[in-house]
């Protein structure tokens, strides 16, 4: 189907299909769920969702760009840290449980003092781009691969501790 209006536009204001993966990445926050919930148009609305959701964006913005982009499904193993990273939680059990929350198909995998990895299922976005030049700057097709994007997945900040009685005065 057509590229929805709104993601036709913004698409529009971005120079090329690295401005609209910076673009994405960078203005729409992760949320943690399981499946494709409420597609291109209300992620972009909302500036948040999870992989699905966020992959959903990207590839409307890409195509309105004219660039070929498919979503990509598969199990991705990352280490422990960068999942207490991604979550924004403060350690690995608090991770696990986001996913576990979330719905998320997950596999802990163990290792000497506890979960040192964990498998999950994943959505993301291969776009078809000319790897051989520079930046995603269309010079010619030659050299073109399907590139593995992956706008959802990124460091959220380990959560602050609050002074309450700095806070209160």
């Amino acid at each position: 189907g057509a590229v929805p209006g709104a993601l036709r536009d913004a698409a529009a204001a971005l120079a090329g299909p690295i401005e609209v993966f910076e673009w994405v990445r960078n203005q729409v926050r992760p949320e943690f769920y399981h499946g494709q919930m409420k597609g291109a148009l209300e992620t972009y609305e909302e500036r948040g969702g999870n992989d699905a959701d966020t992959a959903a964006v990207l590839v409307e913005m890409l195509r309105a760009k004219g660039v070929p982009a498919r979503y990509a499904r598969g199990v991705i193993e990352v280490p422990a840290s960068t999942l207490v990273s991604v979550t924004g939680v403060a350690n690995v059990p608090q991770a696990l449980l986001v996913l576990e929350r979330a719905g998320i198909p997950h596999e802990a995998i163990a290792g000497g003092g506890g979960t040192v990895a964990v498998r999950l299922s994943r959505v993301w976005v291969e776009a078809y781009l000319p790897y051989a030049n520079y930046r995603g700057a269309v010079i010619d097709s030659q050299g073109s691969v399907w590139l593995s994007l992956d706008p959802a997945f990124k460091a959220m900040g380990s959560p602050a501790g609050l002074d309450v009685t700095q806070a209160l005065g």
